[in-house]
């Protein structure tokens, strides 16, 4: 089966012939849509957190979604402020536009 979309996949460089691990499935999360980009995968330094783009119009107002990708039996896969999504400046001030509409 030809995939329409690409999909992300990670594997442990300190462990020879490690597993891949699927870690963002673009064809999975444009299923039953119209209309599905998804953009700019970043994961965190240690590796616990996903972050990336999506647009399901097509206006380029992309979603910016934090995912946890290590604990993902918490029940807090997708990250929010109830969830404890931090929603202040990071330390280092450091912060990646995500969006631009014109």
């Amino acid at each position: 089966e030809e995939l329409q979309y690409s999909i992300d996949c990670r594997r442990r460089a300190d462990i020879k012939d490690s597993q891949e691990e699927v870690l963002l499935d673009r064809n999975r999360i444009a299923e039953g849509k119209k209309f599905s980009k998804v953009l700019g995968t970043t994961l965190s330094e240690n590796g616990r957190l996903m972050a990336y783009r999506s647009d399901f119009v097509g206006d380029e107002n992309y979603k910016l979604t934090f995912e946890n990708i290590i604990d993902s039996t918490s029940g807090d896969k997708f990250l929010t402020e109830e969830s404890g999504l931090r929603t202040t400046l990071p330390e280092t001030g450091l912060l990646e536009q995500v969006s631009q509409y014109c």
